[in-house]
């Protein structure tokens, strides 16, 4: 009988030694078959669009000034009012004549909610429209999370590109940049302006 219970007290340590040593989800060992914690990324509260055109002129010097507009100069008249863009900045792109009243250049939007966001870019699609003729807007358009960037259509392509790919770096601090759409297809480049 004592060696029975030895060996059931023998068994018993066994399991409770195993089950200890053992991996558990979330948690790698290294070896072969490690499990890989995932790990959700952090991101910051994305800023106002007077400090991501900041952000963007660091980087490129081809951005003169920039612009931001409040409720009384929104060009639109859209700025704070539900449903619309909570903050909007112009920038000077260099390279293009400067004409009227607003920088020529590129537009940024920012949104309370992607919601908001995802329905100021359909609209913005819709309005160009070549059947629009000159008032059809001609730009290209970068949409992110609660974010809308428009540069001028007068830029080539490459010289879009470069702009995006800078846009790209800036708001991988505020999002997931895979979750992007664009109008060049879904990529990037869309003609708009309002």
């Amino acid at each position: 009988m004592k060696k029975k219970i030895a060996t059931i007290m023998l068994a018993s340590m066994l399991v409770v030694s195993a089950t200890a040593c053992g991996g558990s989800e979330g948690v790698s060992n290294g070896g072969e078959g490690a499990i890989k914690e995932e790990v959700e990324p952090v991101y910051e509260d994305l800023v106002d669009s007077q400090s991501l055109a900041e952000q963007i002129k660091a980087s490129n010097s081809n951005v003169g000034e920039i612009e931001a507009f409040d409720e009384s100069t929104d060009p639109n008249g859209n700025l704070g009012r539900p449903g619309e863009y909570i903050s909007k900045a112009d920038f000077e792109d260099t390279r293009l004549e400067q004409y009227g009243e607003y920088l020529v250049g590129g537009t940024i939007e920012t949104f309370e909610n992607e919601s908001d966001c995802n329905d100021r870019y359909e609209y913005l699609k819709t309005l160009q429209d070549s059947s629009l003729g000159m008032l059809a807007l001609d730009q290209y358009m970068y949409k992110y999370d609660k974010a809308i960037f428009r540069i001028e259509y007068d830029l080539t392509p490459d010289q879009a590109e470069e702009y995006h790919e800078q846009i790209d770096t800036i708001m991988e601090q505020y999002q997931d940049i895979s979750t992007q759409a664009s109008d060049t297809g879904e990529d990037a480049s869309s003609q708009t302006e309002e």
